[in-house]
């Protein structure tokens, strides 16, 4: 089994009149993935080169990179594509080790690129895959395609033969990529690290072979379609697929032990937009089977929404800037992001300080933990997230201000539940509470007093009054001292 794949070039050379305008080139690079050898709206390959050439100087006038699959000439407004003979080129180092067309080659035969048939080979065979010579001249709309070939009997250039092989560089950025893969199984048992078994519910690793892929967003499927199955110890042919997001084997999202001479389809449902994943094709019983993995559907290229930096304190979620005592453990997180990615953090002191602690810290998680032993005013920042693959750069940011806690120390004893909290107006104590003789006293974190007052039997307080921020309640019963703490937020 092959798969042929077409770049679709259409030229168009515009005139007015008598006066020769600028010529505009578009093309698609594209997968044959249901191999009819007709362009269909199939996925294609991102971020692959191609050259335009003048045919007599064999100079390159310009280079463009696909797009979502798409390029277009001029790269730019400041290059102008004037009529002449031109030949196009897909750059060499595509076909190479890492390269985007890496395992990939020329379909046998070619057509001249002038003769204006659309869907037909006009790449040459050869080291160089290139056109013919083509003319660029008013009032001609000309069609060129390059046809390349997977060849579906070799092994995957991009498999590893154990999930701890695969490197950052093995990575997968582009979905359509992976969807591009048409390969044979390896024809011996695989090494190194596997898990064992294959999923929770059963399954042997054979002759595995491994990739890590980052999940696109939008609504699609990957497909796995097994062919030519032959070679089972166990008289099961087929093949067993799953997907980890990591490679302790801890968690998977999908994974199928059973053995399948059919295609295997893969939700996007199971994947979080961003998320790197690890992904293994195994034969039963060392079954070698060819392979073709399409994806169908919409795929979306990730991109993040960074929502507002949260401050979570001894369990209270606190969105807005707030005062806090030294010596508190603070978690600074995003409660949208839950990825597994590089986020890097500049915390700055504004006034007072020194923060005494990493100003640049970077986590795998978007949360961190910190804790501020000076007394002054701290930005906290989230700065960039960055993978291999995705990238995002800004600055989302929250204002801590750090007090003494002077007149607070005394303050220790059994808490309560508060409601609401956060409050724009009344708080009430929940639990056993003799309300005889109950006053409360509340505090701001710098220790200052802000309300006291006797506790009716309603146990509600009326807070309305008092400015946003977090406070904190000390109630005492029967003239006595104080027996219960808690903590709230004012939020209006």
């Amino acid at each position: 089994m092959n798969r042929i794949i077409y770049i679709i070039l259409t030229i168009f050379s515009l005139h007015q009149l008598s006066f020769a305008q600028d010529i505009s080139l578009n093309g698609t690079i594209w997968i044959d993935s249901d191999q009819n050898n007709l362009y269909n709206g199939e996925a294609g390959i991102n971020d692959v080169k191609i050259y335009l050439i003048n045919a007599n100087s064999n100079e390159i006038l310009d280079s463009t990179l696909t797009i979502s699959a798409d390029f277009n000439f001029p790269s730019s407004d400041s290059i102008t594509i004037p009529p002449g003979s031109y030949y196009l080129q897909i750059a060499q180092e595509e076909f190479t080790i890492d390269g985007n067309l890496q395992g990939i080659y020329s379909c046998n035969g070619f057509n001249d690129a002038n003769n204006g048939v659309d869907f037909d080979d006009n790449g040459l065979d050869g080291i160089l895959i290139q056109t013919t010579h083509f003319t660029l001249d008013s009032g001609l709309v000309e069609h060129i395609d390059f046809c390349l070939i997977v060849p579906c009997d070799l092994e995957n250039v991009f498999a590893n033969e154990s999930c701890s092989d695969i490197t950052e560089l093995d990575i997968i950025c582009d979905l359509n990529t992976l969807g591009s893969f048409c390969a044979s199984m390896p024809t011996v048992e695989s090494s190194g690290n596997q898990p064992n078994p294959l999923c929770s519910n059963g399954g042997t690793p054979g002759n595995i072979s491994w990739f890590a892929f980052v999940a696109y967003a939008g609504n699609y499927s990957i497909n796995v379609l097994p062919s030519a199955c032959d070679g089972s110890s166990n008289g099961l042919e087929g093949i067993q697929v799953g997907i980890y997001t990591d490679c302790t084997f801890t968690n998977a999202v999908f994974c199928h032990p059973d053995c399948s001479i059919n295609p295997i389809s893969i939700d996007s449902d199971l994947l979080n937009a961003g998320q790197t994943y690890y992904f293994f094709i195994d034969g039963c019983g060392g079954s070698v089977c060819s392979y073709a993995i399409n994806i169908e559907g919409s795929p979306v290229p990730p991109n993040f929404n960074v929502d507002q930096l949260c401050i979570i304190d001894e369990g209270t979620t606190i969105c807005e800037d707030s005062e806090f005592p030294t010596d508190k453990d603070l978690l600074f997180t995003f409660d949208n992001l839950e990825l597994e990615l590089d986020y890097t953090w500049a915390i700055l002191a504004l006034s007072g300080g020194p923060f005494e602690g990493n100003s640049s810290p970077i986590t795998k998680e978007s949360n961190i933990e910190l804790s501020f032993n000076n007394v002054g005013v701290y930005s906290v920042c989230l700065t960039t997230i960055s993978s291999l693959c995705i990238s995002w750069s800004g600055s989302e940011c929250r204002t801590v201000t750090i007090k003494n806690t002077v007149g607070l120390q005394t303050l220790e004893s059994t808490e309560f539940k508060i409601t609401p909290n956060p409050t724009i107006d009344f708080i009430t104590i929940d639990g056993d509470l003799d309300i005889s003789d109950a006053t409360f006293v509340i505090y701001a974190l710098s220790g200052d007093l802000i309300l006291a007052g006797d506790i009716n039997s309603s146990k509600k307080i009326n807070v309305t009054d008092i400015p946003k921020g977090l406070y904190i309640i000390a109630v005492s019963e029967n003239g006595g001292g104080i027996k219960k703490v808690g903590r709230f937020v004012k939020s209006e």
